[in-house]
């Protein structure tokens, strides 16, 4: 069993876990995917797949406390987040999904390109 302590050993959840399962966060977006992600992963993660140019854990809190369609929380109508001690974490293909899914708003994706004003 490995337990994962503080950053001195890497970025949060880089080594495998009985907590999270055997996955670990990968560095490309070839490798499997974790179980779950924290707001510091899932910024990570979402630029690692393109979903968006770039985000910060706080942006990401700042969507999670201000979006209508946020998909986690406390409501029976979402999913609930999973406690890893006091750190929130979030199912990672849900996660993912939210992003890819709709039209980009605000921070949330990459917005569409400019065509110059042209046609």
């Amino acid at each position: 069993m490995q337990i994962i302590t503080s950053r001195a050993i890497g970025p949060a959840m880089s080594q495998p876990s009985e907590v999270f399962g055997s996955s670990e966060v990968s560095e490309t977006t070839d490798g499997p995917l974790p179980l779950f992600v924290t707001f510091t992963t899932g910024a990570k993660l979402l630029a690692e797949h393109g979903l968006v140019e770039s985000i910060t854990p706080d942006g990401l809190r700042y969507i999670a406390r201000t979006a209508d369609d946020w998909p986690f929380g406390d409501e029976d109508d979402r999913l609930p987040y999973v406690m890893a001690g006091r750190t929130r974490t979030m199912q990672t293909r849900a996660f993912l999904a939210y992003f890819q899914q709709g039209p980009a708003r605000g921070g949330r994706g990459l917005k569409p390109k400019s065509n110059g004003g042209r046609r």
